[in-house]
């Protein structure tokens, strides 16, 4: 447990940003800033819970992390984000394979077999093989050989770290909030559970999760969803085939 100092704070919050604090969000951060865990640094440490994806926010964040963008630093001056295809491939992976970034930076060259991974999983060190698309072993084929990376090379060659910092900087030019590495996982979370018919059970099997509780917590309803539902219901209002219903 390290020693609370002004410092962490200032950067903690510039890092999740000034207009998302509140003085609730103040006093978790305060509470919480000893217990790094190294994931989900920027909004555990503000009490800001990240949310999953939406779809179309998936494909700007990943486009936009392959191509680079202009954008205006602190400074006010215009600075450019160089493309970070290590990173897209990264939030890739862990939006399709619905592991946690700490084990997809563990993932080396010869896990891929085909139609199947094989993973040790850092929380539980278990070996674990599943099931995935043979597309998939293609594709981190043909990566390696673009980069150069022998069987025992890790894929992903950037810490957690940098993945959260440059994650947060497209975030913000997009003006999206609540974002983070976990976000991915959610958004992983969220399309097994609306494709499967709400089976929650397979859900959090895939996400090796003990209890149904845990995934209940990824599977919060999309603001975009709540929305749609809420401006859907007029019961002021009804035609006539809705009121003989």
């Amino acid at each position: 447990m390290s020693k609370i100092n002004l410092k962490d704070i200032k950067n903690l919050i510039n890092t999740v940003g000034p207009d998302n604090i509140t003085p609730t969000s103040l006093a978790l951060l305060l509470k919480d800033l000893s217990n790094d865990d190294g994931e989900e640094t920027g909004s555990k440490k503000a009490g800001i819970v990240t949310r999953a994806l939406e779809s179309d926010e998936y494909d700007k964040i990943i486009e936009l992390l392959k191509t680079g963008f202009i954008y205006e630093n602190k400074n006010g001056k215009m600075s450019r984000f160089k493309p970070q295809p290590n990173v897209a491939l990264a939030l890739s992976l862990e939006a399709t394979l619905g592991l946690k970034i700490s084990d997809i930076l563990q993932l080396k060259v010869k896990d891929f077999h085909e139609d199947t991974l094989e993973i040790l999983e850092i929380k539980t060190n278990k070996l674990q093989y599943k099931k995935i698309d043979p597309q998939i072993s293609e594709y981190i084929r043909n990566y390696a050989l673009e980069n150069r990376l022998s069987l025992n090379d890790h894929i992903i060659n950037v810490g957690i770290r940098w993945i959260q910092n440059r994650l947060q900087k497209v975030s913000r030019h997009l003006g999206l909030l609540n974002i983070g590495t976990h976000s991915f996982r959610k958004f992983f979370a969220t399309y097994v559970y609306i494709k499967s018919n709400g089976d929650i059970d397979l859900v959090r099997r895939l996400l090796n999760h003990s209890s149904i509780s845990v995934t209940q917590e990824y599977l919060n309803t999309s603001q975009k969803k709540i929305d749609e539902i809420s401006q859907a219901i007029n019961f002021l209002i009804r035609d006539n085939n809705d009121t003989n219903k």
